[in-house]
């Protein structure tokens, strides 16, 4: 399987989302109060304004920021939900991604049959 860090390469957007979150989680930024303004962000991560807009985005999508149009952007929870928990969205060579995960599935789906035959009932056979 892939190695950790090896073959994972996170755009600088992905790196300023990650700074931000920390840093409405250590300021702290309470819920319903509003971040910097986009500007201030770019001045505080030393990024361009897209990037900004990227790592806000990722965090709108999250469910951790909220954009009201001509207010401000707002947090609405501080509890980041991570949608690729494992990373795979990073990988870089999916193919080899591909046979890693099969070879896994290879390994444990044996062994999960065995023990489900162990565990039936006489009803469930």
């Amino acid at each position: 399987m892939q190695q950790s860090g090896k073959g994972v390469k996170r755009t600088l957007g992905q790196k300023t989302e990650d700074r931000l979150m920390k840093y409405i989680l250590d300021k702290p930024v309470k819920i319903g109060e509003r971040i910097p303004t986009e500007g201030e962000l770019t001045e505080l991560f030393e990024v361009g304004r897209s990037t900004v807009r990227e790592a806000v985005k990722g965090l709108v999508t999250r469910g951790v920021l909220e954009v009201r149009r001509g207010d401000g952007t707002y947090v609405i929870s501080t509890i980041y939900m991570e949608n690729d928990v494992l990373g795979f969205g990073n990988v870089e060579d999916r193919y080899r991604l591909a046979l890693d995960l099969f070879d896994v599935r290879l390994m444990i789906e044996p062994e999960i049959v065995t023990w489900a035959c162990r565990k039936a009932t006489d009803m469930m056979r």
